[in-house]
C-alpha cells in the first residue's frame, strides 16, 4: 500500500479471484487525508500482483480520518464479473469487474446496514451480508441491487452461510447460532453455542452444520 501506515488488507473472508486470475482486495483504512493513498479501495491486482485498477467511495479522505475500513468485508465476484462490496459504513457498492472507475466509480451505492464485517455469501445474484445489525439479504440487478430482507433480530453476524433454503450464522453477541428462511428472513432455528469469537462462520456438510465455539467445536445434524 502506498501510504505511510495502516492500509492493511485484512478483511476476514480474504480476496476474490476472477476466472483469469486477476485477483479483487480491498484495503482498510489510509493515514492520509489529502493525497489519494489507495486506503479504503477495492483493488484489481494481476496474478503477478501489478495494479490494473481501482475503486473508491469519495469520502475516503472522511473513511481514513474515521477508521471505518471499506475492507472489514472482502469483495463478493458475482456470477456476471461484477462485484459487492460494503464496509464499515453499511453502504453497499456495485462494482464493475472489468473497470473498477477510479474514485466515485461505483455502477451503484446504496446504504444497506449498520456496518458490513466478516464475510458474504451469496447465492446467484442474492448475496447474504454480515451486518453489527443482523443478517441482510441483497439482489443484485444489471446496474442496481435492492434490500430484500433484514433479519428482525438485531445482532452482530459473523459470516453467513447457506444450505437449501437457510441462512445460517453467528450471532457474536449472545454465541448462538441462528438460522433464517432465505426467501423471507423469518427466524426459524436458534442454538446456544455457550462461547462464539468474533467474524466466526458456520461451516456445513451433508447432514451436518460445524461450528467453533470457544475452545470447542460444535457438530449439529441438520434433520
Amino acid at each position: 500500500m502506498p501510504t505511510h501506515r495502516e492500509g492493511g488488507i485484512w478483511g476476514p473472508a480474504g480476496f476474490a479471484v476472477a476466472a483469469n486470475g486477476d485477483l479483487y482486495v480491498t484495503t482498510g483504512n489510509g493515514d492520509s487525508s489529502k493525497a489519494f493513498d489507495h486506503g479504503d479501495s477495492v483493488i484489481e491486482l494481476s496474478p503477478s500482483l501489478q495494479e490494473l485498477g481501482y475503486f473508491a467511495p469519495t469520502n475516503w479522505a472522511t473513511l481514513n480520518q474515521d477508521d471505518t475500513d471499506l475492507g472489514s468485508q472482502a469483495p463478493t465476484l458475482l456470477p456476471n464479473g461484477d462485484l459487492f462490496q460494503v464496509g464499515k459504513e453499511g453502504v453497499g457498492y456495485l462494482l464493475s469487474g472489468t473497470n473498477l472507475g477510479g474514485i466515485g466509480g461505483q455502477i451503484y451505492d446504496q446504504s444497506i446496514c449498520g456496518g458490513g464485517y466478516a464475510g458474504t455469501a451469496h447465492v446467484g445474484e442474492s448475496l447474504l451480508v454480515a451486518c453489527t445489525d443482523g443478517v441482510v439479504r441483497v439482489n443484485v440487478a444489471a446496474a442496481s441491487f435492492s434490500v430484500a430482507w433484514k433479519t428482525a433480530a438485531g445482532f452482530d453476524s459473523g459470516a453467513p452461510i447457506v444450505t437449501g433454503n437457510v441462512v445460517w450464522a453467528v450471532d457474536t453477541d449472545n454465541a448462538s447460532l441462528m438460522g433464517f428462511n432465505f426467501s423471507t428472513g423469518a427466524q426459524i432455528f436458534w442454538f446456544s453455542l455457550g462461547s462464539a469469537d468474533h467474524f466466526i462462520t458456520p461451516a456445513a456438510a451433508p447432514g451436518n452444520l460445524f461450528v467453533a465455539a470457544g475452545d470447542q467445536l460444535k457438530a449439529l445434524a441438520l434433520v
